[in-house]
Order: structure tokens, then sequence, then C-alpha cells
């Protein structure tokens, strides 16, 4: 029942982020928590599990869908790899390409945290119309000021849409979809199916537990009255 909480927890928040930008769902492996060897008349006739247990947990990278916006600072990475933005806790990375332009002219992710460039400075915009091109050049009045760069490596999710990595190496390629964010990639309706299945093993576990319950009460009972 534990288990099937804490997968249930998992799989509500990969929902509650459906529609969050760039956002990669998260997924569980287990183990078999206990096998017992089991014999009869002196020979082994197989085993018998008592549950799985979480082993860990990792957040799924493959890409989402491509949506257009038409907004020239929003950009989405085609292919593994993120941006690598600059926040309190330090250096972190995203997939989330929907950058917008702060009132002191800095270009920053839709959360607030500015992007950094390919020499690891933030972005400080000159005035006038800015742009991203599939390269990854950060335009102002259709001239390069600076240019972003795609990140691969090992990521490991911190929440607030954000990853850290202690082997991130900038990638040679880049191609970006200009005017388009990535969508999450969250499947709406796999993970309501997820979520009535867990809830009804979730009863089933609970069903049981009455029962085998119900069971040592009826043989104390019949023991003491002997």
């Amino acid at each position: 029942m534990a288990t099937l909480q804490k997968w249930m927890d998992i799989t509500a928040n990969n929902m509650a982020n459906a529609n969050t930008t760039g956002f990669k769902q998260d997924r569980m492996l287990f183990n078999d928590q206990l096998q017992s060897a089991v014999d009869a008349n002196g020979a082994s006739v197989g085993g018998l599990g008592s549950g799985a247990v979480p082993r860990s947990e990792y957040a799924d990278l493959t890409d989402g869908s491509v949506m257009p916006t038409g907004d020239p600072l929003n950009v989405a990475i085609s292919g593994p790899g993120m941006f690598q933005v600059q926040t309190t806790a330090g250096v972190r990375f995203t997939r989330d390409g929907a950058f917008k332009i702060s009132p002191t002219r800095q270009l920053t992710t839709s959360g607030g945290d500015p992007l950094l460039d390919s020499t690891g400075k933030t972005i400080e915009l000159a005035p006038g119309a800015a742009a991203i091109d599939a390269e990854g050049n950060v335009l102002v009045n259709g001239q390069p000021q600076t240019k972003l760069l795609i990140y691969s490596g090992t990521f490991q999710k911190e929440g607030g849409n954000l990853f850290s990595s202690n082997d991130s190496l900038a990638r040679a390629d880049i191609n970006l979809h200009v005017g388009a964010v990535e969508a999450s990639n969250v499947n709406v309706i796999e993970a309501m199916t997820d979520m009535i299945k867990l809830g009804r093993n979730f009863e089933l576990s609970q069903k049981s537990i009455q029962t085998q319950d119900d069971m040592t009460e009826k043989l104390i009972q019949s023991l003491s009255s002997r």
C-alpha cells in the first residue's frame, strides 16, 4: 500500500504538470521486497513474494511535442539537451524554452531565472526587437548579440522544472524549433488510466489486510475458547 501511494503521488504530480512547458514526467522502478521459498513434502514448489518496494525514481527525458507559439523568443529543443540558467542555488538546466525579457532587459525563463550564454554569462539585451534563431543566436534588431548553448549529460530533477548535473557538456550541434515551445511529455490518458488502476489496487490491498485481520481474530477466538 505504501508503494502504491508513492506511485499514486508521482502519477498525480505528472498529471498536474501536463500543461507545464518542457516538463519531464517521473517514473518508478521496483524491486520485490521479500521472496520466501515455499516447500511441500520436503520439495521446493516455488517462491512467495511479499510485494514490491520502490527502488528509485527517474525522469523520463523523451521529447514532448512541439507547439508553435509565433513568439520570436520561444524555442524548443530537438533531441537531447537542456538550456543553462542561473538560479539562486547555482547553475541549473531546463527544457523550458518559453523565454521572456525582464524589466531590466535580461533574457530569462518563464520562471524568472536568467539564461546563460555560451560564455557562461547572463544575457543583457540591448534596446530593440529581440529574437532567437535555429542555431541559438540571440538577435537584437536582426544582429547577433550572443549565443545560447545546449548541454547534454546526466540530469537529476530538482523541481520547479529545473535539473542539476555534474557532467554537463555543451553540444556541438544545435537544432531549435523557433517560435515554438516543447509541451510536457505526460500522456494524460495514460496517467488517468494508471491512477484508476492504482486506486483499485490500493482498495484490494486494504481489503486483503482486513480479511487477514478478520481471519486472525477468528483464529484467536477459536483457540481461546478451548
